[in-house]
């Protein structure tokens, strides 16, 4: 019998089944993903997949919870990264809220945008955005509630918005809770803004 343990665990990660203290589901598929190579990520991927079908588990719930135990050189994260990755598409995303944003415009049937897009129309950069629908020239930014909080941040932000602007690009920003609590809203402005520039270039 081999005996693991843990410092790292908070009340997140654990759940009460009979008066026994539990690992969550979403841990208990992160520790199996610590597991490879020894088992294969193949059985780590299946694993997932079957507690998102019994609705154990979803996707956003697990993305979150790999956002709070990451931490640099922890056996599993990449295995785990890629498994969750893959399961949205393929696309590379750089936070929790950006993937979720992502979720929305999915389920709401919108087209996928680019994401992490580099704009640098006739060679010159200008940014590099959260996500771009390049036929439509709509950047879509997301925002969470620390972030470009300082003085020179937000002036910055302001002359790269201005730059995108005048390179012809329609900007729209979002914040956290506009994701999470109105997601509505991101998908009703989303389309509102690609039906009106497909309706420009016609």
């Amino acid at each position: 019998m081999n005996l693991h343990t843990s410092t790292n665990l908070t009340e997140d990660d654990l759940v009460t089944v009979a008066g026994i203290p539990c690992l969550s589901v979403a841990r208990t598929l992160f520790s199996l993903a610590s597991l490879v190579p020894i088992i294969p990520s193949a059985r780590v991927k299946g694993a997932v997949d079957d507690a998102v079908a019994a609705r154990l588990a979803h996707d956003p719930w697990l993305w979150a919870r790999l956002e709070a135990i990451r931490c640099r050189g922890r056996n599993g994260v990449r295995v785990f990264e890629q498994v969750l990755v893959e399961r949205s598409g393929g696309a590379v995303t750089e936070s929790w809220l950006e993937r979720e944003t992502l979720r929305v415009l999915a389920n709401a049937g919108l087209p996928t945008p680019i994401c992490q897009a580099r704009i640098a129309p006739k060679g010159a950069f200008v940014a590099r955005v959260d996500f771009l629908y390049p036929d439509h020239r709509v950047v879509i930014e997301v925002n969470g509630h620390a972030w470009h909080s300082s003085r020179d941040q937000v002036a910055a932000d302001s002359a790269r918005r201005r730059q995108l602007v005048l390179a012809g690009f329609l900007v729209l920003d979002f914040t956290y809770d506009d994701v999470v609590s109105s997601p509505e809203l991101v998908v009703t402005q989303v389309r509102a803004a690609l039906v009106a520039r497909a309706r420009s270039a016609a």
